[in-house]
């Protein structure tokens, strides 16, 4: 953490904070008291809660006074949000208690050694080329799924697909530990829909962490921007020039797609004509990308037909180098074409690529729901509405966002959050302190929180109590 830190209270327990932390990273103290303002403790100015006005936002204010209530407030009305809470209560031993459930892998379950197998056949396949051979692979892992859903059976199966949570472990050097680390959401939530994670959890934006936080105060949520910023391409950097050499001018199209049991039509027509009167005209070379699920619908053969066309695919939603493939197929592309409402939306953006986006009329059957969207709550909002209409305002041209609009998809998305390996180790290190000091029962898992951040408040470990402090909610303090 590059932040310097401003100690606000200069009582007895902002002095015991003071002597716990390297004199060079304590920027200020602060205080309300008008007759201390302009003192110095050991070299360090007491500065007035105006003059904290003018500068919090470039340090981290550590709260340090007995009577918090009335500071809180004060920090609330003037939008102070980035503080840590020096506390001395004793663990509120009836805080709530979420349901318990079952973490551990079922090593022995059918769905897990039949996702394996299939794995262990992607390893030996090139999945990004081979279009016919990826068709089949998905047409007898359908059959063997007989309508059920490709999904491992463990209480962090999120964090699994798309190989989301390996590539933020291996980006910072984490060994791969998905019970401690982390559920990973979905992938990017355009605010119509939003999970409820029992335990520590990472969104890509600032927006649901805050849905989130608001729900669960006493459960972390840690934001990080669009995941595929952290996944490497499956190419060397000296193939992926070859093969962008070799296919000239492309255009990349990514489809709207099903959600396994639930599927999704558009005008398929209507891309079909696009593609072939306009499209492959413009460009050298066309990647259509088709989600596993969909691989087998009449539109990519149909489309395969068209002059430079290629179909690709990412390969198995449990796939451990899903995201890596799709960073790889976005690096391919010169320009981005997204054909209906889809993550990729978000990582063009992410990816600074130019980016048009065509409204082919979709629509969802959602009869037979999914088994991860049981817990998805259903929220059509505002916001749901407005990006949706900025989107759309681009068809056929490319998206330019105004510095409003930006401000609004960076809340959203996060496309302004990197994190650095240091931060999501840290990220890692809280949650798995949290694991511990509930004994790994999810049934305590609000105590272990609350202990976690006694005990880093007892080691005066300030880092980790900062990130902490950051992912949790404004109620925290209150349940």
């Amino acid at each position: 953490m590059e932040k310097k830190y401003i100690i606000f209270g200069s009582g007895k327990n902002g002095r015991e904070v003071y002597r716990h932390l390297k004199k060079d990273m304590v920027a200020f103290f602060c205080d309300n008291n008008s007759e201390k303002v302009g003192l110095t403790i050991d070299g360090k100015e007491i500065i007035s809660f105006g003059r904290l006005l003018e500068i919090h936002q470039d340090y981290v204010i550590i709260l340090s006074v007995g009577n918090k209530f009335n500071v809180r407030r004060q920090f609330e009305q003037n939008n102070i949000q980035e503080y840590i809470e020096y506390q001395d209560d004793a663990v509120k031993e009836d805080m709530v208690p979420n349901d318990s459930l079952q973490r551990i892998m079922k090593a022995d379950s059918s769905m897990n050694r039949l996702l394996d197998q299939y794995l262990d056949r992607c390893k030996t396949m090139d999945v990004l080329n081979d279009f016919a051979g990826f068709k089949e692979l998905v047409k007898e892992l359908k059959q063997e799924l007989k309508g059920e859903y490709a999904f491992y059976e463990s209480a962090y199966n999120e964090s699994m697909l798309y190989g989301h949570a390996r590539t933020l472990m291996d980006y910072a050097g984490i060994d791969r530990d998905y019970a401690n680390f982390p559920i990973m959401a979905h992938g990017v939530i355009y605010a119509g829909t939003h999970p409820d994670y029992q335990t520590a959890a990472i969104f890509s934006g600032e927006y649901d962490k805050q849905i989130h936080n608001s729900r669960y105060p006493y459960i972390p949520i840690f934001s990080v921007g669009p995941y595929i910023q952290y996944a490497k391409t499956i190419y060397s950097e000296e193939t992926l020039h070859n093969v962008k050499k070799n296919n000239g001018k492309t255009a990349v199209f990514f489809m709207t797609h099903s959600a396994e049991q639930s599927y999704v039509s558009y005008n398929e027509d209507k891309l079909l004509k696009q593609i072939t009167d306009v499209y492959s005209k413009e460009y050298d070379t066309i990647l259509v990308c088709a989600y596993w699920c969909d691989i087998d619908r009449e539109i990519y053969s149909r489309l395969a037909k068209v002059r430079g066309v290629k179909i690709v695919s990412a390969g198995l939603r449990f796939d451990t180098k899903f995201i890596q493939r799709l960073r790889t197929i976005f690096e391919l592309g010169d320009t981005i074409y997204v054909y209906g409402f889809t993550s990729a939306i978000a990582y063009a953006l992410a990816l600074k690529k130019n980016l048009f986006v065509i409204d082919c009329g979709e629509e969802y059957d959602f009869n037979n729901t999914p088994r991860y969207m049981e817990s998805v709550r259903f929220e059509e909002t505002a916001d749901y509405e407005y990006i949706t209409k900025v989107l759309f305002r681009f068809e056929n041209k490319n998206v330019i966002l105004t510095e409003e609009e930006k401000n609004k998809f960076d809340l959203y998305f996060g496309l302004n959050i990197c994190r650095t390996p240091a931060e999501i180790r840290r990220m890692y290190q809280v949650c798995c302190d949290i694991w511990d000091n509930c004994e790994h029962l999810e049934k305590d898992y609000p105590i272990g929180v609350y202990k976690t951040y006694q005990q880093y408040q007892k080691n005066y470990d300030f880092e980790k109590l900062y990130t902490l402090t950051q992912s949790l909610g404004k109620g925290f303090w209150n349940i």
